[in-house]
């Protein structure tokens, strides 16, 4: 997702509270669980595309989806957070 992408996204949610989230894993991770899938989402090579064309989080919330429960507490602090600013 280039900038142009965050800006558009950005317009749209103008007026409400918005927090961008940016997931990250390391390329091991990523390539377990997918391996670790069934079917056509068993994709590996969406992660060495995703790893080439990763812009970074900018001035999104990075949020490590290493350790699940880790994840989930951070993404859960992110919804709090912007329920709050309403």
């Amino acid at each position: 997702m280039d900038q142009a992408d965050r800006a558009a996204i950005a317009a749209v949610a103008r007026g409400v509270p918005f927090t961008g989230i940016w997931m990250t894993a390391p390329q091991n991770v990523l390539e377990a669980r997918i391996a670790a899938r069934r079917g056509m989402h068993r994709m590996r090579w969406w992660t060495w595309c995703g790893a080439a064309h990763d812009p970074g989080a900018g001035d999104w919330l990075a949020v490590d989806m290493t350790d699940r429960d880790a994840a989930a507490a951070a993404l859960a602090r992110a919804v709090g957070d912007a329920r709050e600013m309403c």
